[in-house]
Formats: structure tokens, C-alpha cells, sequence
């Protein structure tokens, strides 16, 4: 007699609707759903939004049993920040914290049969951690990023004083907030060794598992040309205060010394997100911000060097991914390529000062042999290590293991009560 195949079901609880794929954060929740679902997992999905619209796209629909997406205002505001002088749960995550939203939550999963919660950002497992009680089954945290390693970035290298303060004061409340929550999961899987290193140094008593981001190799290929001379590029979200602060030390700092060099050098600058916040640094002649492009590939083959100026942030950063398997030359900082098994100077460059990052980005955009060797092998370099499929088989592995972790203590709880 055959076995039976009984499928995972798994509640899925994400900060925001993963698409379109236009940010990392959205294409890291989209794929891990992806992955799980082709597995044969049954995934129930909810999505706590903060745009008006609140209609579930269809390229989610396909991979989900059914989705719920409840509405926060996630809105900053100087009363509630205010308010958060006095709270011990840091303002970014608390500001998702609804018990409307809770008792939502519970009226859509209670009668599902979980056999996980899957929790992507620290920002939901306040919803995971309650639905885990109350469905008694083990919930794993995605920590995309180390939320307090971002903040203690951020309060360092902030050019704004009264900004660097706020954001000091936030940061003592994750240094406890952060370690004690994810030491209640019954697995957190951290994105880098440096981000569970870092979890570890607070908390031994967690549970972590390390599994990096991925890329879509079927989508992102190397391309025949590798672009023009003149243009720098550069791609992320423009909602995001590491990325933009990191953009405009680039404008201010970088690009005049490359232009002194170099004078028909221009910077096109895409992401989503408001360009008006980064409208200043465009002057229509040598920056350029373009702002949203459906197709990243497309702004992949504009440039012949894409630039990455990230001061602040923890985790990986998917666009370098994606870019490197597109076969993009990157210059970054340290901190951008953070936790990606690169080799400096074979497959992408690093610098960490202004003059540094001048002088990389003028060697590729001057050197075509040596755009077209760090190309291929960026190509080949992500292929290798990052592919979906392989992160999607890692997850799977785990998530059987957690379930039978429980299993087996539920059954050897079941025989010393008997």
C-alpha cells in the first residue's frame, strides 16, 4: 500500500502584498510562497497592507488556498511617536500592531488546520506568536533583515541630528525587544551568518537557521550587451531611508569626482516609491531619476556599471542578486554586499569611502574587458549559490523538520501522560 501524501498547510503572515516584484522585500515573500506552494504546500496568506487598494493580485491567488489582506495605517506621525517614548515595542513594528486586525487573523485561520505559521518580518510575529498559542503549532519567523543591526546603522551614519537621537532611543528598545521575541519562535531563519551571529551574541537560546535570499535564473540572464559607457545606474526602492540617504552620499560625495574624470558620465536613478524624495539630486542633465520601471531588466541593460552606495542596512540586498545574474557590473559598499559570498574585484567591486567608489566605478565604465570578466562571472556566481529553487528546497527541509520536532514531542508528552 502506497503512502498518502497530506499536504502542509501553512499560514503565511506578511507586512505588506508581495507584488508587483518591484522591491526586494516583495520579490523575497513572493518566492518563498512560491517555493513552498510548488512543493505541494497549501498556503493560507495574509497580508497586512497600508494602500487604499486592498485587492489581492492574481499571480498570489495562484499560489495561495485563499488570502486575506487587512488594512493598518502605517503612517508616521509626531504623536505617535510621542506615544512611543513610553511603549517597549519599536515604532516601525508597533505601528502594525492592531487587536482589530488580531481578532481578523483568528476568524481566517481557525478553521484552516495550520500545521506551521510561516512570519515574514519581525514587524508580524506579534500576530504569530498569538496565532501559534492559539492553534498550538511551532511558527518560524523570516528575518529578512536584523531589524536592530538597521537602526544602529541608521543612528550612526543619519546626517540629520535630531533623526540619529530618535533613532538611538529606538534602537535600545530592539536590542530587547528583537532577541526576546525571536527566542519564542520555534525557529527564526536569518537571511546571513552575520545577522544570526549578531542574534546569537544577545540571545543563545534561539533557534536559527541561516538560508539567503534567491533569484530567478530562468528570468535574470546575462545579456549580449553590457551597456553604455556613459551611464551609471542605479535600482532600489525610493521609500526606503537607507537606501535614499545612501543615494544622496552618492550624488554629493561620489559622482562629482567621477565626472571630473569623466564628463559625459550620467546617473539614472529607478526605483518605486515617491520620487519626490529624491527629486533634489535630479538636475536633468547628468542625474536623472527616472523613478518606477516594470521590467528591472530594462534598467539593467541602460547602464554599464550599476552602483549600490547602501551606508545603512542589514540582510541581503536582492537587487545585487538579481543584478549580478543579470550579469550587471556592481560597485557597492561593505555593507551592501553583506552577507553574499562575493569575491571583491572577481565578481563585483567594494568601496567604502567616496574616493574608493570613484575609482571603481571609472575602472569598469573604462575598461570593457574587465566589465565583460566580472559580468560572466557574477553570472555564474549567483547561478551556483542563489538560484529559487535551491532556497525553496532549504525551507522545504526545515519545515518538515519543525513539524516533526512538535509531532514527536507531542507524542512523547501523549506517552508520559498516559
Amino acid at each position: 500500500m502506497s503512502d498518502i501524501f497530506i499536504p502542509m498547510k501553512i499560514l503565511q503572515l506578511s507586512p505588506r502584498i508581495p507584488y508587483p516584484l518591484t522591491e526586494g522585500g516583495s520579490i523575497g515573500i513572493f518566492n518563498i510562497t512560491r517555493q513552498l506552494s510548488e512543493r505541494g504546500a497549501l498556503i493560507y496568506f495574509v497580508a497586512v497592507s497600508g494602500n487604499r487598494d486592498t485587492d489581492c493580485p492574481k499571480e498570489l491567488s495562484k499560489l495561495c488556498q485563499s488570502v486575506l489582506v487587512t488594512k493598518a495605517s502605517k503612517r508616521y506621525s509626531f504623536a505617535a511617536a510621542a506615544r512611543n517614548l513610553f511603549s517597549p515595542v519599536p515604532i516601525n513594528v508597533e505601528k502594525y500592531h492592531s487587536r482589530k486586525i488580531l481578532k481578523e487573523i483568528i476568524s481566517f485561520a481557525s478553521d484552516k488546520q495550520i500545521d506551521l505559521i510561516h512570519v515574514d518580518h519581525l514587524h508580524m510575529a506579534y500576530y504569530g506568536l498569538a496565532l501559534g498559542k492559539l492553534l498550538m503549532v511551532p511558527v518560524a519567523l523570516r528575518e529578512h533583515n536584523l531589524e536592530l543591526k538597521i537602526m544602529e546603522r541608521f543612528s550612526e551614519s543619519s546626517g540629520n541630528p535630531a533623526y540619529r537621537a530618535y533613532a538611538k532611543s529606538q534602537m535600545k528598545k530592539f536590542l530587547k525587544y528583537e532577541p526576546s521575541i525571536c527566542a519564542q519562535m520555534d525557529k527564526c531563519v536569518m537571511i546571513t551568518e552575520q545577522d544570526r551571529d549578531r542574534l546569537l551574541s544577545m540571545r543563545r537560546d534561539v533557534d536559527a537557521v541561516v538560508i539567503p535570499a534567491g533569484v530567478d535564473t530562468d528570468f535574470f540572464k546575462p545579456a549580449d550587451s553590457i551597456g553604455d559607457e556613459n551611464t551609471i545606474i542605479y535600482v532600489g526602492g525610493l521609500d526606503w531611508l537607507p537606501n535614499i540617504d545612501g543615494l544622496k552620499w552618492f550624488v554629493d560625495e561620489v559622482m562629482p569626482i567621477i565626472t571630473e574624470s569623466k564628463r559625459n558620465v550620467r546617473l539614472i536613478i529607478y526605483g518605486k516609491g515617491d520620487p519626490r524624495s529624491v527629486d533634489r539630486l535630479g538636475n536633468g542633465k547628468n542625474v536623472i531619476v527616472e523613478g518606477y520601471i516594470h521590467d528591472v531588466r530594462q534598467a539593467f541593460m541602460k547602464g554599464r556599471v550599476m552602483v549600490v552606495p547602501l551606508l545603512a542596512g542589514s540582510g541581503i540586498r536582492i537587487r545585487i542578486l538579481e543584478a549580478m545574474a543579470a550579469g550587471k557590473p556592481i560597485v557597492t559598499t561593505s555593507i551592501g554586499s553583506e552577507g553574499i559570498k562575493i569575491e571583491p574585484g572577481k565578481n563585483i567591486m567594494i568601496a567604502d569611502t567616496a574616493n574608493q567608489f570613484a575609482e571603481k566605478v571609472l575602472l569598469l565604465l573604462n575598461d570593457e574587458n574587465l566589465c565583460r570578466t566580472v559580468s560572466k562571472e557574477a553570472g555564474s556566481f549567483v547561478s551556483s549559490e542563489y538560484s529559487w529553487h535551491r532556497i525553496g528546497d532549504m525551507f522545504w527541509r526545515a519545515y518538515n523538520e519543525i513539524i516533526d520536532k512538535r509531532a514527536k514531542s507531542s507524542r512523547d508528552n501523549a506517552r508520559m501522560g498516559s
